[in-house]
Order: structure tokens, then C-alpha cells, then sequence
């Protein structure tokens, strides 16, 4: 339809070569709107979010996005200082990134629903945060105790979008 061609290449076992040309007509590009800092499809309020990231690049990278949208963010460079951390605070949600030293997300996850259990405490909101995106990853993760799952690179509305439906209980 685009008058161009698609071709491939390969040899087994070593790889294939995929490629195309398209021809496009030169003109005035239509606008398309970007959408607005901060705005997703449900307002936002301010959380008390604990994030255990243990990257120090994705640490500033996921602290400014939270920050944008009026988040207070506390960080945790590994699962078992988030447990420290969630234990002497309290925090609206817990966004674990599944690969950590010392105490991946994963094991945090399970402690942290073993505490609430032991307390009678009310389950805390936990978001996975990973690069595991293969079929079945989810589903993974939510039946080890995560509440909600996003995959890296972060899908920023998906994330404000995640927190937005996150009732605000902080100083409650």
C-alpha cells in the first residue's frame, strides 16, 4: 500500500536478516499532541510511596517521575532496607524491583505480606518493577503477593494510572 518492499534474510542457526523501504509522500506532518506532563486519566493525590530499587540511575529516574505527580518517595537500595524502612513507616504503596542484592523484590514481597499477616495488618498495595516481561511474568508475580506489575522500560501513565486507583491512607 505504501508502494515499498519487504525482504529477510537468514541462515539456520545463526540468524535472520529482516528489512523493508517504504515510500512516504513529503508534505506537512499533522500535529499530534503530546500528552501533558502528570496528566493520566484519574487526578491525583499525593502518596507516601516506598521504592526499592537498588539502580542508582532508575533511583532518579523513578524519583522525579513520582515527585512530578506530588509523590513523597523514600528509597530502599535493596528489599531488606525496604522491610526496615516499611516496618518504622507507613507507606501508601511499595513499588519492589524484582532483581536486588541482598533481598529481592520477590522475598521483600513475601515478607512484608508474612508481617501484615502476623500483625493483622491490612495488605499494603506492592507494584513489581521489572524487566521480566514474558508471557506468564504477571500472573507470576501477583500470586507471589505483588498487587499490581510493571515491566521496565516504566510505562509512566501505566504507573501514575496504577497509583491513581491507590486509595491515600497515609497519617490515617
Amino acid at each position: 500500500m505504501m508502494g515499498g518492499k519487504l525482504s529477510l534474510a537468514g541462515t539456520p542457526g545463526l540468524g535472520t536478516t529482516f528489512s523493508f523501504d517504504c515510500i512516504f509522500k513529503s508534505g506537512a506532518a499533522s500535529p499530534v499532541p503530546l500528552p501533558v506532563e502528570g496528566q493520566t486519566s484519574k487526578p491525583q493525590r499525593s502518596l507516601r510511596i516506598l521504592v526499592a530499587e537498588d539502580n542508582a540511575v532508575n533511583q532518579k529516574v523513578i524519583m522525579r517521575m513520582l515527585q512530578k505527580a506530588n509523590h513523597a518517595v523514600t528509597l530502599a537500595a535493596n528489599g531488606a532496607d525496604a522491610i526496615s524502612l516499611w516496618k518504622e513507616n507507613f507507606f501508601d504503596v511499595v513499588i519492589l524491583d524484582i532483581e536486588m542484592p541482598v533481598m529481592n523484590g520477590v522475598q521483600a514481597a513475601v515478607e512484608i505480606r508474612r508481617l501484615e499477616a502476623h500483625a493483622s495488618r491490612a495488605p499494603t498495595p506492592l507494584v513489581a518493577l521489572t524487566a521480566h516481561a514474558l508471557d506468564g511474568d504477571r500472573e507470576k508475580y501477583l500470586a507471589l503477593g505483588m498487587s499490581f506489575y510493571v515491566t521496565k522500560p516504566i510505562d509512566r501513565g501505566l504507573l501514575l494510572d496504577i497509583l491513581a486507583s491507590i486509595p491515600c491512607l497515609a497519617g490515617e
